[in-house]
């Protein structure tokens, strides 16, 4: 019974955790950088995410992650302790009279600067950009 459950959580480490970055983008007609980001900081605080960082073209935001206890087991034994957070990266381009706006999903541990980065499968893909998604098709 302790082979197939460390097989599981071995093979669960590796297809659920272990995701590579990947980007999604948007283009958003009409707007200015400042205006898409002011929106933005509304949509990620109403989904419970703080301000991490913010440049002039760039801003991030951290939350600490909800994840279930199978995949907080997974982090752990992966990752070592500490508490795990999601962070929210977007990168904004002005093209013109449109906004290009390239969103990055990552995790990361208080004890640890490396970054897990989330996105080479698939489905992580499509999730990244349904939720910019979800964003780009709230401006106004």
């Amino acid at each position: 019974m302790k082979k197939i459950l460390l097989i599981i959580l071995l093979f669960l480490s590796y297809s659920t955790i272990s995701f590579s970055q990947s980007s999604s983008s948007a283009i958003i007609k009409n707007k200015k950088v400042d205006e898409v980001k002011a929106q933005l900081v509304n949509f990620e605080i109403n989904q419970g995410y703080e301000i991490e960082n913010e440049t002039n073209n760039t801003i991030s935001f951290t939350k600490k992650a909800s994840g279930g206890f199978l995949e907080t087991s997974i982090l752990v034994m992966r990752y070592g302790g500490g508490e795990f957070y999601d962070r929210n990266r977007y990168n904004f381009s002005q093209s013109g009279s449109d906004v290009r706006i390239f969103y990055f999903r990552e995790m990361f541990s208080s004890k640890s600067n490396e970054a897990m980065k989330l996105g080479t499968l698939d489905d992580m893909k499509q999730l990244n950009q349904d939720y910019l998604n979800q964003f780009v098709n709230s401006v106004k």
